[in-house]
């Protein structure tokens, strides 16, 4: 009886699983040429409308260069130089929506990886940011063993744990 119920159990998480991944098929493929095209979409919780930026665009919204220690697998931390633009500046260039009326700031990436932000830490200066390079070198797409075309980089998150490579994806979840 022990043995019937494990495999019962094991086949409704394949099934599960299974509908899961065909389910997320579309949004995966939609996430990927993001990436290829190197945009970033930001998209509303209501789900009626999206913003797409180009890198160019990006790029003209204050573009600096700082220094941040990447920490992880239990290596010790190594220093690098990322040149991009605040996300905040970013959202800034939105002009119809108060970006206090946002509940939460979801960052997606292309492997599923989600973080969310409040309002005060996309807000709080020199914290979080868009990046494109590493070292003055394109972060370069997945699919080319890259990290990017973007990285979310959390400037007072002293562990990158909050860190997000492949960013594709920021969605306004409103109030």
């Amino acid at each position: 009886m022990k043995k019937r119920t494990i495999i019962a159990i094991l086949g409704v998480l394949v099934v599960i699983i299974g509908i899961t991944a065909y389910l997320n098929l579309e949004g995966l493929a939609e996430k990927q040429e993001l990436a290829e095209e190197a945009r970033f979409m930001v998209t509303f919780g209501d789900g009626e409308r999206n913003i797409t930026f180009e890198m160019a665009d990006i790029r003209e919204l204050g573009e600096i260069e700082f220094t941040a220690i990447l920490r992880g697998g239990g290596r010790p931390g190594r220093e690098y130089t990322f040149t991009g633009v605040p996300l905040r500046n970013l959202l800034a260039e939105i002009d119809d929506v108060n970006l206090a009326d946002v509940d939460m700031f979801v960052v997606r990436s292309v492997d599923g990886f989600t973080v969310a932000f409040t309002y005060a830490e996309i807000m709080a200066e020199d914290n979080v940011y868009i990046v494109y390079k590493r070292n003055g070198e394109p972060l370069g797409i997945r699919a080319e063993r890259g990290t990017g075309p973007y990285r979310i980089v959390v400037r007072q998150d002293p562990f990158a744990m909050r860190w997000a490579r492949y960013a594709v994806e920021l969605e306004l979840k409103m109030k």
